[in-house]
């Protein structure tokens, strides 16, 4: 069978609430979407970004592959003082599995389709691991300090923030 299984992960949600912004209580949601086919294989995976209110808009892919190492994963919001939306996320396309690059885009036209500038490499970096030890999600754990049978699970989610001057401020 060619059905398809959409699978919404990690979302994310801002709202514009800056007194001076043209797009003042706009609402906006990102989310990693999974599809998977009939035999629950993933085959790609997909940043989504919508604006949902005060009008909603067509889901917009900001970045679309096909699905290995993790892909693409955990979008994060800011709006800016001119109500900008950044959008940043993890990329495990470019180079390999233990490996990731922190992405970003940026709208400044309240959502709309073509107010999104270009995607953004920021930094690359090698996630912290212990993949012979840890069960399950291999990439993203570390092992316990006390009990070598024990873990805890990592997420590697950017987190982003503006200030009241508009400086935007990413950690990873």
């Amino acid at each position: 069978s060619d059905s398809i299984t959409v699978l919404v992960d990690k979302p994310w949600i801002a709202i514009d609430s800056n007194k001076t912004s043209p797009y003042r209580d706009n609402v906006y949601a990102c989310w990693t979407q999974f599809n998977k086919d009939a035999n629950g294989i993933t085959k790609n995976s997909s940043l989504v970004f919508q604006r949902i209110l005060p009008t909603p808009l067509p889901q917009k892919v900001l970045y679309n592959a096909p699905f290995t190492f993790g892909s693409q994963i955990g979008c994060n919001l800011a709006i800016g003082t001119n109500g900008e939306v950044y959008v940043p996320w993890f990329n495990y396309e470019l180079g390999g599995p233990y490996n990731a690059t922190l992405q970003f885009r940026w709208n400044d036209r309240g959502g709309e389709d073509w107010g999104w500038g270009r995607i953004q490499n920021v930094t690359s970096f090698r996630r912290f691991v212990n993949a012979q030890n840890c069960p399950g999600a291999t990439k993203d754990c570390i092992i316990g300090s006390t009990n070598p049978n024990t873990y805890f699970r990592i997420g590697f989610m950017p987190g982003i923030a503006v200030d009241m001057l508009g400086g935007i401020h990413l950690v990873y």
